[in-house]
């Protein structure tokens, strides 16, 4: 059985939080609409890779792929919420640019 979103929540709002920190601090001046597309696009691609981890790792044949499936459909939605909350929670801390 694999784990569900409701027993590594806290895990997930860490390593996506982190994500989307590091993606504002390393935008190097993007907009913000890019800035919050790579946040998106980095929760996404963490989502599928978790499934496919937790599908390696905890699963065992016959596999379940209805239950695989349903479990992916949701990291990938939540996923991207997480990784843009991180992103813009950064971006709300930085201090502005001090400008000469």
């Amino acid at each position: 059985m694999l784990p569900n979103l409701g027993s590594i929540w806290w895990l997930a709002v860490i390593i996506l939080g982190c994500c989307g920190c590091a993606i504002t601090l390393g935008a190097g001046g993007a907009n913000l609409w890019k800035r919050v597309l790579s946040a998106g696009l980095c929760g996404t691609a963490l989502g599928v890779l978790s499934v496919l981890a937790s599908a390696l790792f905890f699963l065992s044949p016959p596999i379940d792929i209805t239950g695989v499936l349903i479990t992916c459909i949701w990291r990938v939605f939540a996923f991207p919420i997480f990784s843009i909350m991180g992103m813009l929670i950064t971006e709300i801390k930085l201090p502005e640019p001090e400008l000469n």
